[in-house]
């Protein structure tokens, strides 16, 4: 599945129309027809949802919400419309859609017609709200005049079904305007937009629904952004029945210091998890006597300088590096010693904020760096502030993959991960995933892949894809508030299993 952003949605509609105003109309008939056919299949149905309230804005997308309300009004709802604009500002086809709703004038109400006591009683007695105030061109601050409409919706008991994208989110970063709709559902009209999963969206979408094709032509639409998931991260590779542990990698974990010596070894034990034969943690020698693994069949060596660490990565056929390391400069060194032997290599972590003092020595000729920030490593690694980086994830994705000839994994609620042929969206937000060590296992499990043989980007796709199945299993087990990194770890193969 294709993801656009507003501005490129706004454009394959406008090449669809192509100045045909009754195409227009077509159009938004269909976003209708298919919102409503989500709306009685999946959500609502007569004795729980009676009496419905279709909130509508004086865009396209309150007139898809004017033409929802038609069919629903038609198929024995009794429904309320509000609409928060004038009727001498709503777009054209929104003002066709409003004088073919056939339900009484009563029940058409205008926000700056409606005192409080009336507004507040109209969504109190409605059994399901229908948030068709903005679509995703929103930008910037909702106005003062709609506050207490969306105040009134959050705080109502009925179920909220905004259309296309919550009122109040941008539609490009996700970002959230103070005020901005909670939907229980957000059902999306033909494709998702950047908007619907980045920034703050999780918290708002409640589940999100893409709706049928409507006929949009597409012909001319960007392919650039695509929806990760098991079926567009493939298949494992069949495993060798006569192979010994050496033929599935050996995967080196450089990383651990004073206090920080778990990160590497979950690191390690989640390269294992995730199918490679052998995994190491080599940590220098004044942390060495502080790391005691949990788990036997994890390996730690220690090493006093450079010279050490280049014998014991020599059989590596994997790294990954930074993991709880610290910022001590000498591993300035070691991280250029490593990226010059190309092999593949995960950096993550205090080895990501290394990358920029040593960035002019880097010389990599094919892609072999894979790098795993979180948005505020992000910022480190650009000199930018955290919230610049939640305002455009994909532009600071793009910049990094350039500026390091490396696979970018973006981790967050909506983790990215890109190369310079695209960019995948893994939408799973779990806030049990956000967990001391959540970040070490997904390091592991791409550089458990990437030693088995697995390309970059190979190894980037399916690691994320596991990683999230992984934690999503967690969190069925023992829910978000009581998950840990090792529970995850504990279900890396149950995240495995879907790609056998």
């Amino acid at each position: 599945m294709y993801i656009y952003t507003a501005e490129e949605m706004k454009a394959i509609d406008a090449n669809t129309v192509m100045g045909n105003e009754d195409k227009s109309l077509e159009l938004m008939e269909n976003a209708a027809k298919s919102i409503y056919q989500i709306l009685s299949d999946r959500i609502a149905g007569k004795k729980k949802h009676k009496n419905m309230l279709v909130v509508c804005g004086k865009g396209n997308n309150g007139g898809d919400g004017l033409a929802l309300a038609r069919m629903l009004g038609n198929d024995g709802f009794n429904v309320k419309v509000l609409i928060a604009a004038t009727e001498s500002i709503l777009s054209r086809d929104a003002a066709i859609e409003l004088k073919r709703l056939k339900i009484s004038n009563d029940d058409i109400l205008f926000l700056h017609n409606t005192e409080k006591p009336k507004l507040e009683e109209i969504i109190n007695e409605s059994d399901l709200i229908i948030d068709a105030i903005f679509g995703t061109g929103f930008k910037g601050e909702i106005g003062e005049d709609l506050w207490v409409v969306i105040e009134e919706i959050n705080k109502s008991k009925a179920a909220v079904i905004s259309v296309d994208i919550p009122s109040g989110l941008d539609g490009n970063t996700g970002r959230a305007s103070e005020k901005a709709v909670k939907a229980d559902y957000t059902i999306v009209v033909d494709s998702l937009k950047t908007g619907n999963l980045l920034g703050e969206a999780a918290d708002y979408n409640g589940e999100i629904i893409v709706g049928d094709d409507i006929g949009l032509d597409k012909s001319h639409a960007p392919v650039d952004k695509i929806l990760l998931s098991g079926k567009i991260a493939g298949k494992m590779k069949k495993r060798k029945a006569s192979g010994h542990k050496y033929d599935f990698g050996n995967l080196v974990v450089a990383g651990g210091s004073v206090g920080m010596t778990g990160a590497p070894l979950i690191s390690a034990k989640a390269g294992l998890e995730s199918g490679c034969g052998l995994s190491t943690v080599l940590i220098g020698k004044e942390a060495y006597g502080h790391c005691h693994s949990p788990w036997p069949e994890v390996m730690i060596k220690p090493y006093e300088n450079e010279e050490d660490f280049d014998l014991l990565i020599e059989k590596a056929s994997a790294v990954v590096f930074g993991p709880g390391l610290g910022m001590d400069e000498k591993y300035d060194k070691i991280l250029l010693r490593i990226l010059k032997k190309q092999l593949p290599v995960v950096v993550d972590a205090d080895g990501i904020l290394r990358l920029n003092r040593i960035r002019d020595q880097l010389i990599l000729k094919e892609q072999s760096l894979i790098l795993t920030p979180h948005c505020g490593e992000m910022a480190k690694l650009f000199r930018v502030k955290t919230k610049d980086v939640l305002n455009n994830p994909t532009y600071f994705v793009k910049s990094a993959v350039e500026c390091y000839n490396a696979v970018v994994v973006l981790k967050g609620p909506c983790t990215l991960v890109g190369d310079k042929s695209g960019l995948w969206f893994f939408y799973k937000p779990n806030s049990g995933m956000a967990t001391g060590g959540s970040g070490d296992v997904l390091a592991g499990i791409i550089g458990g892949l990437s030693a088995q043989g697995y390309d970059v980007l190979d190894s980037a796709k399916k690691g994320v894809v596991i990683h999230g199945s992984a934690g999503n299993m967690a969190k069925i087990e023992k829910n978000e508030w009581g998950m840990c990194a090792t529970d995850i770890i504990n279900n890396i193969y149950k995240g495995i299993e879907p790609l056998i």
